[in-house]
């Protein structure tokens, strides 16, 4: 009786203080500027672009919300040509002296002259997914030459050709071709020049090589590089990349002809601070020695990295800045390596989420990460209620998946209401929980505000 009074007491002062934030939010932003200021851009560029230059310094004095939506140049969406058109026609109208900084198109019905029209000032052209866009619409980038940011996902009628259309905007610092598969390596030559380029994604362009990434060893202040399943690069491409040494951000999912020799490589990119290897099959525990080096990394992802084994986590205890670690699917991870890992004194997300191999005994190790947050430990079947005692002792764990653990029963669930802070619980699949031990664990997680993931088949 006394938890629950207590349990009542916490949601009591949970409402009342909820009701203080409201009235406090309330206070801090009036529902007259909440309501102008959902107005599209467009919108308020035409209401703010009839008053004088007197009037609108007074409704600058209303609010810094409303300063910044006069003073700022506009993003805007349009998705076709006649909307395209009327909003450049607006501005070119409007008082307010300010460009479009920022067109998104969300369709396909546009022309080519559409783009020979796009106003000299844009600085952000968002383009993802328009099947419309081709070669002959991207030949009027070249007037763009303010342009920063441009996103062509999954544009895949786009060619090399664009490419050359695109390596005229030296100033361009941000480029999406995700999923442009017609792109080869002799697109990229132009990409090559584009000095102030700090991120690229060529994510799941099938038909670049080592050849094509040779060509991006002069981008010095590229910082994050998207190269997941360009299945056709290998170790020669790691080689070109070292060179690039202001990169933080690397991902490389999907890439099976790199190896232990690739990672020695990418061992040079001190600054590196995100690498993700999933099924990269082709590296080991020798290749894991090479990461040793990278002292400054914080996420790594080894996804079905099915070559390393217990014995190349040792490697990874020097890596005291790591914060995720992600194994799922390693089957050579019996849990024993965790024992090696105290040098990760700060990690805050594990995921061993399909690990069959896994050993529950071993989950004791977890203990070498006080500030755990999250962890996966789905899909592996030989983690026994015994074995999740040692959660009670996490502090910071608030997201915990069990799901599939096939050994947990309704033992366990009494143990796991006695981790702290515990926010998200998922048990879908645990086939030896009872359906009246879930119920009652049900109402225990609703008194304690832990989101319950519904079992499946109970």
């Amino acid at each position: 009786m006394d938890e629950i009074t207590s349990i009542n007491s916490l949601q009591t002062l949970h409402t009342i203080n909820q009701n203080n934030q409201n009235i406090n939010q309330a206070i801090e932003r009036p529902e007259p500027e909440q309501n102008i200021l959902r107005l599209p851009p467009e919108i308020l560029l035409e209401i703010f672009g009839h008053l004088n230059g007197a009037n609108r310094n007074k409704c600058r004095l209303l609010s810094r919300n409303i300063n910044e939506e006069i003073t700022s140049a506009a993003q805007v969406a349009v998705k076709n040509s006649e909307e395209l058109r009327e909003v450049l026609d607006l501005f070119s109208r409007s008082q307010l002296n300010q460009g479009i900084d920022s067109i998104i198109f969300n369709g396909d019905d546009f022309t080519n002259n559409d783009f020979s029209i796009l106003p000299a000032s844009l600085r952000e052209l968002y383009l993802n997914h328009c099947q419309a866009i081709n070669d002959d619409c991207l030949m009027h980038l070249p007037g763009l030459q303010q342009l920063q940011y441009l996103d062509l996902c999954s544009c895949d009628k786009i060619t090399n050709e664009s490419l050359f259309h695109i390596g005229a905007l030296h100033d361009l610092k941000d480029l999406n071709l995700y999923a442009c598969s017609d792109i080869t390596d002799d697109g990229l030559i132009p990409i090559g020049l584009l000095t102030e380029l700090t991120h690229l994604n060529l994510g799941n362009c099938f038909s670049i090589t080592d050849e094509g990434i040779a060509y991006l060893n002069k981008l010095q202040r590229l910082q994050r590089l998207n190269l997941e399943y360009c299945e056709g690069i290998g170790d020669d491409s790691l080689d070109s990349l070292s060179r690039s040494v202001n990169l933080q951000y690397l991902n490389l999912d999907g890439c099976t002809n790199i190896s232990d020799d690739g990672l020695a490589f990418l061992s040079r990119l001190s600054n590196l601070q995100h690498l993700s290897l999933n099924g990269c099959t082709g590296i080991s525990n020798d290749g894991l020695a090479f990461l040793s080096r990278l002292s400054n990394l914080q996420h790594l992802n080894l996804n079905r990295c099915t070559g390393i084994s217990d014995d190349g986590l040792t490697s990874l205890s020097t890596l005291s800045k790591l914060r995720h670690l992600s194994l799922s699917g390693c089957s050579g991870i019996r849990g024993t390596g965790l024992a090696h890992l105290g040098g990760l004194l700060y990690l805050q997300y594990l995921n061993l989420h399909n690990c069959l191999n896994m050993n529950g005994a071993e989950l004791a190790h977890l203990s070498n990460f006080p500030y755990l947050q999250e962890l996966d430990i789905s899909r592996c079947s030989n983690i026994h209620d015994t074995n999740l005692g040692c959660l009670r002792s996490f502090q910071q764990l608030h997201h915990l998946n069990l799901s599939s653990c096939r050994n947990i029963t309704d033992a366990a669930l009494i143990q796991l209401l006695a981790v702290p802070q515990l926010q998200y619980l998922n048990i879908q699949s645990c086939h030896k929980i009872t359906p009246a031990g879930y119920d009652a664990f049900r109402i225990c997680c609703e008194r304690a505000n832990i989101k319950l993931e519904s079992p499946i088949m109970l």
